[in-house]
């Protein structure tokens, strides 16, 4: 009997996967980089809710029209504290820390770019400037084995 195997479709992968190392807020971070690149990054209606951890991650869309690429804005990281009673702990707390990127767990925000090279070479080039950024790169997209969590919207 033959094996059968499943191919990720070449067509939804004409995007590509930025990381970016910041520690302002995500708010923040969206923006300066509307100020600085001309976007509209808006905090999206839906946020990536998981439910059985009960993990939440902001989701900022470029909503600019006159700008071709569609681009998302991911924070990484979430970060939940809990109480324990019978911790010996100072505080009596432990947190809980996981990403939505697992691949990048040092990267603080994941942006999701759609557009061609030179525009998103600009777009890192760009952001990488910035004071608050402390590294701007690209991911190879095949080296991610997470990339269900970014299908969104």
């Amino acid at each position: 009997m033959p094996n059968y195997k499943l191919a990720l479709d070449e067509a939804e992968t004409d995007y590509r996967v930025i990381a970016i190392h910041s520690t302002i807020e995500a708010y923040d971070l969206a923006f300066k980089l509307n100020k600085t690149l001309g976007l509209n990054f808006c905090r999206h209606d839906d946020d990536i809710l998981f439910s059985k951890s009960n993990e939440c991650y902001m989701v900022y869309k470029n909503t600019e029209k006159k700008n071709s690429s569609l681009i998302y804005l991911y924070s990484n990281s979430f970060t939940e504290f809990r109480n324990d009673s019978e911790s010996e702990e100072l505080f009596n707390s432990s947190s809980y820390k996981n990403n939505l990127v697992p691949e990048l767990n040092k990267a603080d925000y994941v942006v999701r770019h759609f557009g061609d090279n030179k525009e998103i070479g600009d777009f890192i080039k760009s952001v990488s400037l910035l004071d608050d950024v402390n590294s701007c790169y690209d991911f190879n997209f095949l080296k991610l084995k997470s990339k269900q969590n970014l299908m969104f919207d």
